[in-house]
């Protein structure tokens, strides 16, 4: 069974529940008896949930639509992944399932690609570690009404096992692939590009030779088409943020990491406190 250490249990554990703010011209005429999904009004989008970490994936489709994608959790343990989404007026569609009754369920990814959503999460259906779903998994949903895929398996099942915990982050690339990242405590961040298990994965923490860097997120240039990988570095006295070209062939390291100048020992400053860099 995959652990999640950045996701203690217990008393540790805290209560969040997503809620988005809708915002317009005419919010403060917002009449006091508003229905859910009003302008001006704090509106749930998932119940609470018991973890240290809450963090649901957004895409933003043609018809300036929002769709969110978040993890909810069953009172006997058990994960469930849903997308909703919220038109530009801010009333909010009900949520479509994705997946249920997961044993463990990463913070996802969420994609638009032509007339469709794609999410991309790490997860174990199961606590057996012969179930064959788990890693990186993806499923797809038409952009308006309609159900989700069945999950299907991105990532070599014999590869890193950071996928079947880790958060993800993805972007699309020119020929319309994803590349995905996968980040948490221990493993590093992991780089996988398209939708091939068979294809290996490559691992952003190797060049520094220590633990630990996590926290990925990933953007593409929009003028080159080269994705970056952005992260965070708690190894000592190479602690900062760093910057990390992508090759738009393999998803792998192009040259070598640069750090944000300014921020940690890495930038030439004072070291980052890990607690202060997780709020």
């Amino acid at each position: 069974m995959m652990l999640r250490p950045d996701r203690p249990d217990g008393a540790a554990r805290r209560r969040f529940a997503l809620v988005v703010w809708v915002v317009t011209a005419t919010a403060l005429a917002a009449p006091v008896g508003a229905q859910a999904g009003s302008v001006g009004r704090w509106e749930p989008i998932a119940p609470q949930h018991d973890t240290t970490v809450l963090q649901p994936a957004l895409a933003r489709d043609a018809a300036a639509v929002l769709h969110v994608a978040y993890v909810e959790q069953r009172p006997e343990g058990a994960l469930d992944l849903f997308e909703r989404a919220i038109a530009p007026a801010g009333t909010l569609g009900g949520g479509r399932p994705v997946l249920a009754r997961f044993a463990t369920l990463a913070d996802p990814a969420l994609l638009v690609e032509p007339g469709a959503l794609r999410i991309l999460v790490g997860g174990q259906r199961s606590i057996d570690t012969e179930d064959p779903l788990r890693g990186l998994l993806t499923a797809t949903a038409p952009v308006g009404d309609g159900g989700w895929s069945a999950p299907a398996v991105t990532t070599p099942q014999d590869g890193e096992a950071g996928f079947a915990s880790g958060d993800a982050a993805a972007v699309s690339l020119a020929d319309g692939s994803p590349l995905a990242l996968s980040s948490g405590s221990g493993f590093g961040v992991l780089a996988h590009r398209g939708l091939d298990p068979a294809i290996g994965a490559f691992n952003l923490q190797d060049p520094f030779g220590a633990c630990c860097i996590g926290q990925a997120q990933i953007v593409r240039d929009a003028a080159s088409g080269t994705p970056f990988a952005v992260y965070q570095s708690l190894i000592s006295g190479r602690d900062g943020v760093f910057v990390q070209a992508l090759d738009v062939a393999t998803g792998g390291p192009a040259g070598a990491p640069v750090a944000l100048p300014g921020l940690g020992a890495a930038g030439g400053a004072n070291a980052i406190d890990p607690v202060l860099a997780r709020t």
